[in-house]
């Protein structure tokens, strides 16, 4: 306790450790191009571990989400994770810690917008986030500035904002359709509509590319 703490690039030791036994420093660091391996941690905390470039195909989205499963044995057991940032894609990182099965069962999350929803102003919450910093005026014209996309992401914690979207949701979400029921009716259901087949070859002939489509598709009024 009389000794100072050694400090280093990325970590630091404190003189009154009492840890002694471990060959880990009290706190170090990582990033998504510095995987921290070897060591045994019990909290990590993963701050802003994504941003719009790391969104912009599924390999870069893969591998944060590796990034992540690459953590959990260094990891003690038990251990606290906790992950603080923005949402930039709806298959992102996030999401993925919020649907995968398995994943959601280890974690709780917390969405906090600049504007509430209507459900959470129901639930009692007031309509602006931080109202003394972000007036409905401010946040206006920061969407003006922004762009929706990025507005969305930045402030509202949704890479779509349903209120903005041109394709709602609700457009796709339990919809159904019956086929006629006889060939003569489908044949009379077929004349009415415009056909249209498109292709969408792939390029790319590695395992990870993406398969080539063929569609075809009938289009009404």
């Amino acid at each position: 306790k009389k000794t100072p703490g050694t400090w280093g690039n990325g970590y630091f030791d404190l003189a009154w450790r009492t840890d002694v036994q471990g060959r880990e420093p009290n706190c170090s660091s990582g990033s998504m191009n510095k995987q921290v391996n070897s060591g045994h941690y019990d909290i990590c905390i993963n701050d802003d571990m994504i941003n719009e470039q790391w969104v912009t195909n599924q390999e870069m989205i893969d591998r944060t989400v590796n990034f992540h499963k690459d953590q959990q044995p260094v990891l003690e057991k038990p251990s606290l994770q906790i992950y603080i940032g923005t949402h930039w894609h709806d298959a992102d990182l996030y999401d993925y810690l919020r649907s995968d099965p398995g994943e959601k069962k280890q974690f709780e999350y917390i969405i906090e917008r600049a504007i509430r929803t209507e459900d959470q102003i129901a639930s009692g919450k007031r309509k602006l986030f931080c109202i003394t910093k972000h007036s409905e005026e401010w946040l206006a014209n920061e969407r003006i500035t922004l762009g929706d996309y990025k507005f969305s992401c930045q402030y509202l914690n949704d890479p779509i904002d349903q209120a903005a979207a041109h394709f709602k949701k609700e457009y796709f979400e339990n919809q159904t359709y019956t086929m006629p029921a006889t060939p003569q009716e489908r044949v009379d259901w077929l004349s009415k509509l415009n056909i249209y087949t498109s292709s969408d070859p792939a390029i790319s002939k590695e395992k990870s590319g993406c398969h080539a489509v063929i569609l075809t598709c009938g289009w009404d009024y």
